[in-house]
């Protein structure tokens, strides 16, 4: 058999393999849009929570955080997804805890994030009640926590959550990046299969002694002649005395 050029072995199947980047585009852009139709409605509702002591200045960082971990307790979540219940049986009340940001100056963001809107505002609502209702608890019963409050700490409602906001998801960032990653995966798989292809092509698929004999009934003496040295050189037994000689 005579080798065919790799090189051009690999070209051709570039022109075979073309529509492989534009396979996965697709087939990734297929998924992103079924998975963001899919997810489930997200709703948040905000609330603020402020911890002072009596001459109105904020608590320490120590108070602070002591007063940020109970907020966000597992105590806190589980009264309150048991009066947000209570009050909507028709709704799922959010699973996850209350979370906060900030505390700088004894001032606490409190979010809550669930599935539905009303039992998202009722569920921080009630936390938010939950929170105080333990803190004046544990100030009428000193104990080793409840001195890490501060019993001259005082937490305030602040602010009550109003209706939740359905929070927006994002869409175009994703599947511009989906698409992107996704043409450049396929173009890496082109031409990894192209390279694999060009270099353990078939035999079938490289001319045989018959196909170069043809091809070269035209050529003068002189090529024909360094023609049938060079398969000599690597075909030898392979040819035929007709053309060898």
């Amino acid at each position: 058999m005579y080798p065919r050029s790799r090189s051009k072995a690999f070209r051709n199947a570039i022109l075979w393999t073309w529509w492989l980047p534009l396979l996965v585009v697709v087939v990734g852009g297929g998924w992103w849009h079924h998975y963001y139709k899919n997810q489930p409605e997200e709703w948040v509702a905000l609330g603020k929570i402020i911890v002072t002591l009596p001459g109105g200045e904020a608590p320490d960082e120590a108070v602070i955080q002591a007063h940020v971990s109970l907020l966000t307790s597992s105590t806190v979540a589980e009264q309150a997804a048991t009066r947000t219940k209570e009050q909507e049986p028709d709704q799922t009340p959010p699973k996850n805890h209350l979370k906060v940001t900030d505390g700088k100056g004894g001032l606490i963001h409190v979010t809550a994030t669930g599935s539905e809107g009303r039992s998202t505002q009722i569920y921080l609502n009630e936390g938010l009640a939950a929170y105080i209702a333990t803190v004046e608890n544990m100030h009428r019963r000193p104990s080793p926590a409840g001195e890490k409050l501060n019993r001259k700490a005082v937490p305030m409602i602040l602010e009550l959550a109003g209706p939740a906001v359905e929070k927006r998801r994002e869409f175009t960032a994703p599947m511009v990046l989906i698409v992107v990653g996704g043409g450049m995966a396929g173009m890496v798989l082109m031409f990894l299969i192209s390279g694999v292809w060009a270099l353990f092509r078939p035999a079938s698929t490289q001319p045989s002694l018959d196909e170069i004999v043809k091809a070269s009934a035209g050529l003068d003496a002189t090529s024909h002649a360094v023609l049938v040295a060079w398969l000599k050189e690597r075909v030898g037994s392979e040819m035929s005395g007709d053309f060898a000689a």
